[in-house]
């Protein structure tokens, strides 16, 4: 058997923890089983501390490591830092669902739970419209966070938004949001003399651990 080509053996039913397989440790040949690297694995994708300087090289980026002391599985995404593999949802309270918005309006944002700081992923904006919306007379959404913007720029408008329909839009963020005292608002603002509107929104996001 010592000359048989690995291709050439039988192919076994089931890995078991038992197996063997063949290794090479510091150049010298040695033996080591499914077992043992089940634990390696399991040691290094687990803890109640995110791994650090060339312990993180090497595990590397967007592999999953479960917090034992959080309850909840992360994953290291470069500079951001570790985001949960869980999303969760904030909703804005813009009120009553079938109210008309005929002013402006802000909604607050529920913080969650544990002050965590979050990336948020995208929003999404649920709308009704009437007539009129145009270039000149329309509704924007912007996403404040402590007073300023967090992403520097209106989520969306309805400057060429269909209306007497429902729509549906979500529009990317991809920005972190220090909770520390956060005041999540959507400020629902009109720009010229737009029809009324119903809305609803919501932001999606992923918490950050250290």
């Amino acid at each position: 058997m010592s000359d048989t080509k690995i291709s050439a053996l039988p192919a076994a039913s089931a890995a078991l923890g038992a197996d063997e397989l063949p290794i090479s440790e510091a150049g010298t040949s040695k033996k080591l089983t499914i077992a043992q690297i089940q634990t390696l694995i399991l040691a290094t994708s687990s803890g109640t501390a995110f791994p650090t300087g060339a312990a993180l090289t090497a595990y590397g980026d967007d592999r999953d490591f479960k917090r034992t002391d959080l309850g909840e599985s992360y994953y290291h995404h470069g500079a951001t830092g570790w985001l949960s593999c869980a999303t969760s949802v904030i909703y804005f309270d813009t009120g009553e669902a079938a109210t008309w918005r005929t002013a402006d309006t802000t909604a607050r944002g529920v913080p969650p739970s544990g002050g965590q700081d979050i990336y948020a992923l995208y929003a999404t904006i649920y709308l009704y419209a009437v007539a009129t919306q145009n270039g000149s007379n329309y509704w924007t959404w912007r996403l404040v966070a402590n007073g300023g913007d967090v992403t520097g720029a209106d989520i969306w408008n309805t400057a060429s938004a269909a209306t007497n329909t429902e729509l549906n839009r979500s529009s990317p963020v991809n920005a972190v949001i220090t909770w520390a005292n956060a005041k999540l608002d959507m400020n629902i603002t009109k720009v010229g003399a737009p029809g009324n509107i119903v809305t609803n929104c919501s932001l999606t996001y992923r918490k950050i651990a250290t």
